[in-house]
């Protein structure tokens, strides 16, 4: 296959724009990070509605299997 100059333009557009947006995403991770480590109060708060949301993942998804099981 030849690569015209159009197709290695669209190429480097694409990888332009995915090394962009992937550096920004890893500027918004490490700025959420510090901004945890000097609020550990913080941190907490997170852990706990986190777990939260897991078990309640968890719940709606057993409750499921058993609604699942009673129609059959």
């Amino acid at each position: 296959m030849t690569l015209t100059l159009a197709t290695m333009k669209r190429t480097s557009v694409f990888l332009t724009f995915f090394s962009v947006g992937t550096y920004t995403a890893l500027a918004i991770l490490m700025w959420a990070l510090l901004l945890l480590a000097n609020h550990p109060d913080i941190q907490g708060e997170i852990y706990l509605a986190s777990s939260i949301r897991n078990q309640t993942s968890h719940i709606q998804k057993h409750q499921s299997l058993c609604h699942q099981r009673r129609s059959e």
